[in-house]
Order: C-alpha cells, then sequence, then structure tokens
C-alpha cells in the first residue's frame, strides 16, 4: 500500500483529498493542527507555523513512514488587510503556513520522495496568477509557490521527484469564513473597499467548484506522469489565467477591479 502525507487534512480541500486518496486505497497521513476524522487516517497534530514544532512532527512522521509516495500541502491561510495598517506578525504568519511550511515539508521529505519516485503538490491559488485586491499577501504567497515550484523542475525532476503546483479558484470550503478580515477600526478610510472585495471573494468561492471536485484534479495530476507542472481546476480558471498573462497590464487591473469592487474607483475616494 503507497502512503500520502496531507498536510492541512482536517478541512477543506485537504480532506476533500485525503478522501479520494483512500478511496484508491492510499495509506493516509494527516498533518494538521486539529484532526482528520476519517477512518483509518493517521494523524499528527502540528502546527506548521512553528519550524522546531513542524521539524519534531516530521521526524515522527518519517521515523514511523520511512516510504512516502505523495506529499499534499493544503495549509493555507488568507486575509483582508491594505498594506497601510496590516499588522507585520500577520503578514509573517501568512507566509509562514502558506509558503514556508511546504518548503521545510519538501526539504525534509526530498529522500523519501526520491526512493519512491513520488510527487510533491502545493495547493496554490489562481490569485498567485491574478492577485486578489486587499488579499495581496496571499496573493503573493501563492505566486511564490508558483516560482518555487517551477525553479524546482530543474533541480527535483532529474531526481524523480514531480513538484507540482494546482491552482484551484473559487472554491467552495469553510475557508472563506476563516479568514482575516480587519475590521473598519483598523483599515481606516480602506474600509469600504476592503470590505466589498471581501463580500465579493466569498461569493466568488462559495459559487466556485467542490473540495471533492478540486481533489479529483488533484490526485489525478499527482499519479499520472507529465512534463507539466502548473495546473488551473476547472475550464473558467484555465481561461481566467490564459486571461491574464496575454491581456494588456492596465486591462488587467481593470478587470481585477471591477471584479472586486462595486465601482473600479471606490478604493481612490
Amino acid at each position: 500500500m503507497q502512503t500520502v502525507l496531507i498536510v492541512g487534512a482536517s478541512s477543506g480541500i485537504g480532506y476533500a483529498c485525503a478522501k479520494k486518496f483512500i478511496a484508491e486505497g492510499y495509506e493516509v497521513l494527516a498533518l494538521s493542527r486539529t484532526e482528520c476524522v476519517l477512518a483509518g487516517v493517521k494523524n499528527y497534530l502540528c502546527d506548521v507555523s512553528v519550524e522546531s514544532d513542524l521539524e519534531k512532527t516530521l521526524n515522527d512522521v518519517l521515523s514511523e513512514n520511512p516510504l512516502i509516495k505523495h506529499l499534499i500541502y493544503s495549509a493555507g491561510f488568507s486575509m483582508a488587510a491594505p498594506l497601510e495598517t496590516v499588522e507585520p506578525q500577520d503578514y509573517r504568519y501568512l507566509f509562514e503556513v502558506n509558503f514556508f511550511g511546504f518548503v521545510h515539508c519538501l526539504r525534509r521529505l526530498i529522500p523519501s520522495l526520491r526512493h519512491s519516485g513520488g510527487s510533491a503538490c502545493v495547493i496554490s491559488s489562481v490569485g498567485g496568477v491574478s492577485p486578489i485586491p486587499y488579499d495581496s499577501y496571499y496573493s503573493s504567497s501563492k505566486a511564490a509557490l508558483n516560482a518555487f515550484c517551477a525553479a524546482l523542475q530543474t533541480e527535483l525532476r532529474p531526481k524523480g521527484v514531480r513538484v507540482l503546483s494546482v491552482m484551484p479558484g473559487g472554491t467552495k470550503t469553510n475557508f472563506s469564513f476563516k479568514r482575516k478580515i480587519y475590521p473598519k477600526e483598523k483599515t481606516g478610510d480602506y474600509s469600504v473597499a476592503v470590505k466589498t472585495a471581501s463580500d465579493k471573494l466569498q461569493k466568488i468561492e462559495q459559487q466556485g467548484m467542490s473540495a471533492d471536485t478540486v481533489a479529483e484534479e488533484i490526485f489525478n495530476k499527482c499519479v499520472t506522469p507529465s512534463a507539466f507542472y502548473l495546473f488551473a481546476t476547472g475550464l473558467k480558471n484555465k481561461l481566467v489565467c490564459l486571461l491574464v498573462r496575454f491581456l494588456p497590464q492596465p486591462l488587467s487591473v481593470l478587470l481585477t477591479r471591477t471584479v472586486f469592487l462595486a465601482n473600479p474607483d471606490l478604493s481612490e475616494r
């Protein structure tokens, strides 16, 4: 039986991935702050934002499961806040969870993945290609993941390790309701724009793909050999990524402002 380690398997896309891999006959190891309640999952409790905690937990995982076929990194944090008033500890925490946690997990699992000829898949976002207003820290962390995975194609693919970045667009999960949204007392002149953008983002997510559909695509990308490494899920999201790539920059910015703000000039009032 092959083994998959899913980071962030207690909810959302990570939970859906755990269900999918179990259905396909895999042994599932779940690394999260809270337990994954699926039957048969082996849980390891850990806060990925604390490097010492993550290192100790990964040591435990590898000592008990030396051969891991796939790593799925689905831990994530999002917040809606303007640059002018954001608290530094918040955006540092965001990058620890979204970016550096994956870096640390992958670095520790490389020997196991090389031996198994496996893959590492991080859940990125279309926001890494088409940045989201007032969620710029989240978008930046996802863009960093995409660039990181691109660079590793030269470094790790020749060693037999596939590193993939899967970019869901809006996905209907409780992640929408866990986003840290700065209150108007902290956002000042930006308060209306922050609320408008975060409300529109939540609506896009809750009207988006199901987590099970995204998990199906993630599973297929992990187990199917391919020269590609960056994937958007669903036709609509593929078209968005293509559109952003070829649109002139001013038009791309205008499109984003129109989608996320009630009035394209709202943030300048």
